[in-house]
């Protein structure tokens, strides 16, 4: 993380706090009740808030009343909370063998549909760093649920959604935990404030966030004052995203979600890579680039390039430089 980032990570929640403070006086239950039914009435879905993706997944998988005698599978390259926030509950397991839970990874908001859904007795759709424009764009694979993080999508110090499709009942379970767990809600949101404002000396705000269901006050006042930005934020890195089309001579096109940045596969010789002079903020990384959810796995090195709002203009302006550069090695997926 550079310094930059975390400069405007601070600043920008300092502001974000400074901005709920009149949110404070409404109470915890008047604004949980008022964020569920903002993103219900936007998504047309049954919402309850949890404090993170990673308590999300993880509850999701504890109500359905999954344990080790049972398997859940995620793609190769999954990050570590997938499999603390699974492995916790079951196992876990990136090879396809009669799993009982299939997590289908919407990488960097590009959808990936599984053929496999109908052989699993749940499926879950993992849009944590989704931003999606209106209902027609959740639940591609038609799961159970579909999970989107606010930390990931507003920059927010926690919160996420998970949208049910039809599960009403367990919608109900999942929602009887958010009074619960009052102590380490607490404890987690004191951790997360320390990590963002001493990053180099706090790092295990997220050690238990998977088993976290409660959320403070002052976060439920934060995701308050935010929660109108999501449609901006889709705003912003749509328009980023067609910006970068501009810079390949492509066509806009519509779009119902997007990401946190834009993937471009390199066209040519991996051992060129260490000739790109690549802007900070530019990384590589192994992407699927057959959007089967590892079913048809097509594993290249890609550039992933960010397009969010802790992104400066002038940073992503040195971006779109580089892409003019070397346009001719580039294909944006």
């Amino acid at each position: 993380m550079n310094q930059q980032w975390i400069s405007q990570s601070t600043t920008s929640l300092i502001f974000n706090f400074i901005k709920s403070i009149p949110f404070l006086f409404s109470g915890r239950r008047k604004n949980l009740i008022a964020i569920e039914e903002y993103f219900c009435d936007f998504f047309g879905r049954k919402v309850v808030l949890m404090p993170s993706g990673r308590s999300a997944i993880h509850q999701y998988a504890s109500v359905l009343g999954y344990s080790r005698s049972e398997t859940a599978f995620i793609t190769k390259y999954s990050s570590f909370c997938m499999y603390q926030s699974l492995g916790t509950v079951m196992n876990v397991s990136s090879d396809f063998h009669k799993p009982d839970l299939l997590v289908v990874n919407h990488k960097w908001g590009y959808v990936n549909i599984d053929p496999r859904v109908s052989k699993v007795e749940s499926t879950l759709e993992d849009s944590c760093d989704s931003l999606i424009s209106s209902p027609s764009g959740l639940f591609p694979n038609n799961g159970q649920v579909e999970i989107i993080s606010l930390s990931k999508t507003l920059g927010l110090v926690s919160g996420a959604l998970v949208l049910f499709n039809n599960s009403i009942s367990i919608s109900s379970k999942m929602a009887q935990l958010q009074n619960q767990n009052k102590f380490l809600g607490n404890m987690q949101f004191i951790r997360k404030m320390l990590r963002i404002l001493f990053p180099g000396v706090f790092k295990l705000a997220l050690q238990d966030e998977y088993a976290n269901t409660y959320l403070t006050g002052v976060e439920l006042a934060m995701i308050r004052n935010s929660m109108c930005s999501y449609q901006l934020n889709f705003k912003l890195n749509s328009d980023r995203y067609h910006r970068i089309r501009r810079c390949l001579k492509l066509s806009p096109i519509e779009i119902e979600r997007i990401g946190p940045g834009v993937v471009l596969k390199f066209e040519g010789e991996l051992q060129t890579y260490t000739d790109l002079r690549m802007p900070e903020g530019i990384i590589i990384r192994n992407f699927d680039f057959s959007s089967s959810n590892d079913f048809q796995a097509k594993y290249q090195k890609c550039f992933y390039l960010p397009i969010h709002g802790g992104v400066s203009e002038r940073s992503f302006e040195s971006f779109l430089v580089f892409i003019e550069k070397n346009k001719h090695l580039l294909r944006i997926n």
